[in-house]
C-alpha cells in the first residue's frame, strides 16, 4: 500500500505514520507536514506542505508524480494556541479567530482532497480518514460553547458527506470518512485534561492504532459518515 498523512509531524498523525510503519504491507508513505518526520525508515518521504496556502498544497501533491494512493490520513485541527481558547459564550465570538479556526479545521482538509483526488489508485478499494471530533454532531450538541470549533467540525463533515456522493459516482471503490479519535493526550487537548475521569484520556500511540484499525475495516457503505475510534457511528 501506498500511504499518504498530511499533519505527519503533529501528535496524531505522527503515531498513525508509525502504526502504518508497523505494517507489512505498507510499501511508502509520503509524510507532509512543515518540518521534517523524525522517524527513520527507507519506506518514509518527507514532502514539505504549508496547509494554509492553496498553492503549497497543489504544489506538494503533485510532487507525487505517477503514484497512486490506497490509504490516505488527513491529521489537522486546532482548538486553541497562545493567545485564544475555545469560545464559552457568543460574547468571546472573534472574526479572525473564526477564520483562523476554519482554515485549518475545514479549509485546508477539504482542499487536501481536492488535489489528492487525481492520484487516489481507483483499481483498489481506498480509504480517506480526516480527523474531526465528536463535537462537531450537531444533535449530540448539549453542553454549548467552542462555537468555532464545534462549527468547523461540522462543517468538514458536511463536507465529508458531500464528496462521498460526488467519490460514489465515479470512484466507486472509494471511502471517505470523519474520525473521531477520542481524547487524545496532545497538545490540542492539555488545558482541559484536569476534568477527564480515569481511562478517558488515550496515549496518542492508542488512538492511532484504533483509528488504523477503522480505516482498514471500512466499507464504502460507511463513506460520508463520522465514525469513532471504536468504529461507532457518531450522529450528524
Amino acid at each position: 500500500m501506498n500511504i499518504a498523512i498530511f499533519g505527519a509531524n503533529g501528535g496524531i498523525g505522527n503515531a498513525v505514520l508509525n502504526a502504518y510503519l508497523a505494517r507489512e504491507d505498507v510499501n511508502n508513505i509520503y509524510a507532509f507536514s512543515r518540518t521534517e518526520v523524525s522517524v527513520d525508515d527507507e519506506r518514509i518521504h518527507y514532502i514539505y506542505v504549508n496547509v494554509l496556502n492553496e498553492s503549497s498544497i497543489e504544489e506538494a501533491v503533485q510532487s507525487l508524480g505517477d503514484v497512486r494512493l490506497d490509504r490516505m490520513f488527513i491529521a489537522l485541527g486546532t482548538l486553541h494556541d497562545e493567545q485564544r481558547m475555545p469560545e464559552k459564550q457568543l460574547n468571546d465570538l472573534e472574526l479572525a479567530n473564526l477564520e483562523s479556526v476554519f482554515a485549518i479545521n475545514t479549509f485546508a482538509p477539504s482542499l487536501i482532497v481536492k488535489y489528492l483526488k487525481p492520484y487516489i489508485n481507483k483499481t483498489v478499494p481506498n480509504v480517506i480518514g480526516i480527523l474531526s471530533a465528536r463535537v462537531g454532531s450537531i444533535s449530540d450538541n448539549r453542553l454549548g460553547g467552542w462555537y468555532a470549533y464545534r462549527a468547523s467540525k461540522a462543517a468538514l463533515n458536511m463536507f465529508i458527506k458531500t464528496a462521498a456522493v460526488e467519490f460514489s459516482r465515479g470512484f466507486k471503490r472509494t471511502t471517505i470518512v470523519g474520525l473521531h479519535p477520542g481524547t487524545v493526550d496532545t497538545e490540542l487537548s492539555k488545558p482541559f485534561q484536569g476534568r477527564l475521569k480515569e481511562g478517558q484520556l488515550f496515549t496518542p500511540d492508542y488512538s492511532a492504532a484504533k483509528l488504523v484499525e477503522v480505516m482498514e475495516q471500512v466499507t464504502t457503505e460507511q463513506s460520508g459518515s463520522c465514525l469513532a475510534y471504536d468504529g461507532s457511528t457518531i450522529p450528524a
